[in-house]
């Protein structure tokens, strides 16, 4: 396996990891989001164009913490956050485009093939 294959293995387990194990909370933290944007720098690097995969800093918010009713004040987070329908929007997008992209609608990179659970799996093994 060269580099580039290689690369771009890792960075489909990435998206595929990433997607499995998100937090079920309605926001996401940016930890998540730079996470993810790693996986997309690494295909970016391969040449596959990913900017309308990214999510931009205007969907990143903080989160309310505590409101003060009295006063009508709210304390705000200051880790910023990313709605989770966002996130996955995003990531099932890139991962659909791995399915589209394969003539059998998922991803077979030499000799390795995403099954319907998303697993990549060896397609020699027995």
């Amino acid at each position: 396996m060269n580099e580039q294959q290689d690369s771009l293995k890792r960075a489909y387990a990435r998206m595929m990891a990433l997607r499995k194990n998100i937090p079920a909370d309605s926001e996401i933290s940016r930890e998540w989001v730079d996470d993810y944007h790693l996986a997309l720098a690494e295909l970016d690097r391969l040449g596959i164009k990913v900017d309308g995969f990214r999510i931009t800093d205007d969907r990143l918010h903080q989160i309310p913490l505590i409101e003060d009713y009295s006063t009508g004040e709210t304390q705000y987070s200051t880790h910023l956050f990313v709605c989770r329908e966002v996130f996955l929007a995003k990531l099932d997008g890139v991962l659909g485009y791995f399915e589209l992209v394969y003539d059998d609608h998922s991803p077979r990179i030499d000799g390795f093939a995403a099954g319907a659970s998303g697993v990549i799996s060896n397609d020699d093994a027995s």
